[in-house]
């Protein structure tokens, strides 16, 4: 590792926006998943001074090559929160209709790592995000979901679909859930705001996660989540939690649009979803958080 790297991690300007990219994301927490990073690493506040004084050592999670990123799985529900429709996801509208999103959002560099970012405005990152589900609607579903935030193989992150929903409830597989939980995942991997982005852009190929976020989800908490015909909205609780992370990242500063983007455009996220779906089961809602090491 170079001292060059150290350099410029430690300077005060990027330093200091890493640490509140890390308190933002240890802050997120409950007190469990707290209780983790502590053991693990002390608390963020212990992070920088570890690096100072020693600087060699390769467990830590700050300071590390770039893009190096150790993914830590969360089974710990006590701060997912149940959105109320007082922030709402809004629609992205690219400048034309043609436009692609690696036109629109190449990738670029930001401070140590590689996003998907806005052509003209650093402040915009774009993520892809999918979800598949095998055998869906018949006995035996397997759904997984994905999202991709980077370029390279590293930017993918995979999974499983839970039996359990943010909540704790036991939901069936199916693919609208699947595409639903691959956004949940994507807005709780890092703390984008803390990256310096003010808005994000979640490009997926769902009309139902497109229009759902942007057109009914506003119709569904005025009607006490109730579809038009008076039945029960399915995926309420993926639909609820979205709604929560739209409030709780909004009242940081930071928007969440969504951009619907034809399927031959998402084949990265797709390939991903497909990979998590013949993974091992899950039962319990897991939360991956990426940190920078």
């Amino acid at each position: 590792m170079s001292d060059f790297f150290y350099d410029a991690c430690l300077n005060d300007d990027n330093s200091a926006e890493i640490e509140r990219e890390d308190l933002e994301l240890y802050q997120q927490l409950g007190p469990e998943g707290r209780a983790n990073i502590d053991t693990r690493w002390g608390p963020p506040s212990s992070w920088r001074a570890s690096a100072r004084n020693a600087p060699q050592a390769r467990n830590h999670p700050l300071y590390m090559d770039p893009p190096n990123m150790e993914i830590l799985a969360m089974y710990d529900a006590s701060s997912n929160l149940r959105g109320t429709g007082r922030v709402l996801p809004t629609r992205f509208t690219p400048p034309s209709a043609t436009s692609t999103p690696a036109e629109l959002f190449p990738a670029g560099v930001n401070g140590p790592v590689y996003r998907f970012i806005r052509r003209g405005d650093p402040k915009q990152a774009l993520i892809y995000v999918d979800g598949c589900c095998l055998d869906n609607g018949r006995a035996s579903p397997r759904g997984g979901w994905a999202f991709v935030f980077q370029p390279g193989a590293s930017g993918v992150v995979s999974a499983r679909l839970e039996k359990k929903g943010p909540f704790g409830d036991v939901h069936a597989q199916s693919s609208n859930r699947a595409e639903l939980r691959a956004v949940l995942g994507a807005l709780r991997f890092r703390s984008w705001l803390g990256e310096g982005f003010t808005t994000l852009v979640l490009a997926t190929d769902s009309e139902y996660v497109s229009k759902g976020a942007t057109v009914w989800a506003p119709a569904w908490v005025r009607s006490g989540w109730k579809t038009s015909t008076g039945a029960d909205v399915k995926n309420k609780d993926m639909w609820e939690m979205l709604l929560g992370e739209a409030e709780r990242l909004g009242s940081r500063g930071l928007r969440i649009q969504f951009w619907k983007i034809p399927r031959m455009l998402n084949e990265k996220a797709d390939r991903g979803a497909k990979d998590g779906a013949v993974k091992g089961d899950l039962d319990e809602y897991c939360e991956l958080m990426g940190v920078l090491t």
